[in-house]
């Protein structure tokens, strides 16, 4: 979890767990996590004093996600509790940030051109086309980032083997679809490497085109077809 400098420590409240470690997280999770234990009252299972303990529980379940992430989930929560008038569960919250990563994962590689469509039905390609651009700034960038760091060495080995169709599409892109890529997101090298291989597909596109063209013309010939010449305007006239 991304954590900002200012955090909070989360302790058990129970005298059984008083030598647990404290679970620190930011400012803004741990004010969001008390926000719902405000706004809704603990389900019938909870005494009074399992309030701090279900706050670590619930910390210690999202600890894995960004804290944009969080604090968003955290946000909906208060107008969208399926366990309302009760305290959501922590598995809840967990499962609500896994869906909201998904989704902002998704809506980032829509928006920058790099979505695999084989997941997910048409309806719901055609929504986050719809909806693209709804993640934070930051957090497209850290995916991005994260996405070319992990995908580099296998995009280009595949180009260079010389699997044309499953070609990375940062590989195959229109140049200004590429262009809007910031360039903080390629770690050190990639870009340099991902644009060479980009002028070598390119290259290879265009040798193929002027083949089949060739042989198209060939092929006419053969059959007796004249292919008309463009006509040369003379300027000279006008």
């Amino acid at each position: 979890m991304t954590v900002s400098k200012a955090v909070v420590p989360i302790r058990a409240n129970t005298p059984a767990q008083t030598t647990e470690p404290v679970l620190r997280v930011s400012k803004a999770v741990a004010t969001g996590l008390t926000d719902l234990t405000i706004a809704f009252r603990p389900g019938r299972q909870h005494m009074d004093d399992d309030r701090k303990r279900w706050l670590q529980i619930c910390a210690k379940a999202v600890a894995k996600f960004d804290e944009q992430i969080i604090v968003a989930v955290l946000d909906e929560l208060l107008t969208d509790n399926k366990a309302n008038p009760f305290w959501p569960t922590p598995q809840d919250i967990f499962e609500a940030c896994k869906k909201k990563e998904s989704r902002w994962q998704a809506d980032t590689f829509v928006k920058f051109g790099l979505l695999s469509t084989q997941r997910w039905s048409p309806s719901e390609v055609r929504d986050m086309r719809r909806n693209a651009g709804i993640a934070p700034a930051a957090f497209e960038l850290a995916t991005l980032r994260r996405h070319i760091n992990d995908n580099l060495e296998r995009m280009l080995r595949l180009f260079r083997d010389g699997y044309r169709d499953d070609c990375h599409p940062i590989i195959t892109m229109a140049e200004e679809v590429f262009a809007a890529i910031p360039r903080a997101a390629f770690p050190e090298n990639a870009h340099e490497r991902i644009v060479a291989a980009r002028g070598k597909y390119a290259a290879a596109v265009q040798r193929e085109a002027n083949d089949s063209a060739a042989n198209r013309a060939r092929h006419l010939e053969a059959c007796g077809i004249e292919i008309p010449k463009p006509e040369v305007r003379d300027e000279r006239h006008h």
